[in-house]
């Protein structure tokens, strides 16, 4: 099953994490953990949002991808 998952912050706080470098390094990490079929970033309603297709073969799944 291939699912959704949208991840949004403030423009203050992803700024401050891109200036320190920690959003890059994070983003990498999870990326490299959750291999994503696709990727999309955007900015919806102000905020710095992400948008990740996911395959997981049971929802289960959902709690170990979604909360890193």
């Amino acid at each position: 099953m291939r699912f959704l998952l949208k991840v949004s912050m403030s423009a203050e706080a992803g700024n401050a994490a891109v200036k320190s470098g920690k959003l890059g390094e994070t983003m990498a990490h999870i990326l490299k953990e959750q291999t994503p079929e696709a990727v999309y970033f955007a900015a919806v309603d102000g905020l710095r949002t992400g948008f990740l297709v996911v395959n997981m073969t049971d929802a289960s799944q959902l709690p170990a991808i979604a909360e890193p």
